[in-house]
């Protein structure tokens, strides 16, 4: 993500991704960007399909791999209109909060419970899902 001219201008926020509304991401986004990760993934399948070669990060796979055509993935802005040092340390309280909490997440940075790939992310989220709803 590029620097701010200004570091001190409120421009960044903190989202979750979500999957049927668990999160399983925690980013950080600037509003200058203007568009959701979501439409980026969306952007990535477009080009899978074109056969263009996009350069998928694990999240993005993760999202696509839950649910390939979107539907239940949202984007949740859980903090905004902060400056960036500020937001990356906001980023890093809602991770370590969501791993206290028994979430996994697809996470790389700031992420030392990490799977090693995306489907053992996959696995792992459908697998606490179910128990969720079973109530275990």
């Amino acid at each position: 993500m590029p620097v701010a001219t200004n570091p001190k201008k409120r421009e960044f926020y903190v989202y979750y991704l979500e999957y049927g509304g668990v999160p399983f991401y925690v980013g950080l986004g600037r509003d200058k960007r203007g568009t959701t990760r979501v439409e980026w993934i969306s952007y990535l399948i477009s080009r899978e399909k074109r056969r263009l070669s996009p350069k998928w990060a694990r999240h993005c796979t993760v999202a696509y791999k839950l649910d390939p055509e979107l539907c239940l993935i949202k984007h949740r802005i859980v903090a905004h209109s902060m400056p960036r040092k500020i937001a990356e340390k906001r980023e890093r309280q809602e991770i370590d909060r969501l791993l206290a909490r028994g979430r996994v997440l697809a996470n790389v940075q700031h992420n030392p419970e990490r799977l090693s790939t995306a489907r053992d992310v996959v696995i792992a989220i459908k697998a606490q899902m179910r128990a969720a709803q079973w109530g275990r």
